[in-house]
């Protein structure tokens, strides 16, 4: 049954490209992304495949099934990613392709983070989705909700910071990855974007919740390590 459903599956990953020969298939799934989908096949075979379109009865599914296969399965972030690809690969045969099924991934994982309300990977997810396509005001807000979150989260100050980067916002990039330096003052993309950002006059002015100094003070207002901490709370 396992084998059966884990090829069923990953039939999924392919389908007919329209410029290309009859019969002939193209992959959409990445070797990483049909590895995650093969790991949960029991689990899947059990969830009414008309859930994938409608987030809040998937949701309540997972969330409130008695099954002892799906203990602990709503934060967990595997299981999470494995669904959440599944459902954009629904979403993607509705038409528009790999853009519909970025979207609606990203959308399922807000309203994944909304329903946890405590944990920010699945805004991390959604903000690394947005920022692959380009649309880096949305990863811009998702890594804001995953620091305010988890402040001290590196992959959302990092995210947040390359958002804001491509946006023009230097500034703000700027004070992210020191952020970020401050508690990882090896990290490496860190320094990039510091050194990239840091001094170059800004293209635009984003409002920040999570750094909200003036404009013109807030690349500097916080050079103190901790600072974005000790502020935080107060």
């Amino acid at each position: 049954m396992g084998a059966l459903l884990a090829a069923a599956l990953l039939a999924l990953a392919v389908m007919p490209a329209a410029a290309d020969p009859p019969g002939k298939k193209k992959r959409v799934l990445t070797p990483e992304q049909e590895s995650i989908i093969s790991e949960w096949t029991t689990e899947i075979s059990r969830i009414p495949k008309e859930y994938y379109g409608d987030f809040a009865k998937l949701d309540e599914f997972i969330r409130t099934n008695p099954d002892p296969e799906f203990a602990n399965l709503h934060a967990n972030p595997q299981f999470q990613k494995a669904i959440a690809i599944l459902a954009g690969l629904g979403a993607s045969r509705g038409g528009n392709g790999a853009g519909r099924r970025a979207q609606f991934e990203e959308g399922y994982y807000r309203n994944l983070g909304r329903s946890l309300g405590d944990q920010p990977w699945p805004y991390n997810e959604s903000g690394r989705s947005a920022y692959a396509r380009g649309d880096y005001a949305a990863a811009l807000r998702d890594y804001e909700q995953a620091i305010k979150l988890d402040p001290g989260n590196q992959a959302a100050l990092l995210g947040y910071g390359h958002s804001a980067n491509e946006l023009g916002d230097y500034p703000l990039a700027s004070l992210a990855a020191r952020q970020l330096l401050a508690r990882n003052p090896g990290n490496a993309d860190a320094l990039g974007l510091y050194h990239f950002a840091h001094g170059r006059a800004p293209a635009i002015t984003l409002p920040s919740s999570i750094f909200p100094e003036e404009p013109g003070e807030r690349d500097e207002a916080k050079a103190a390590v901790g600072g974005y901490a000790a502020a935080s709370s107060t």
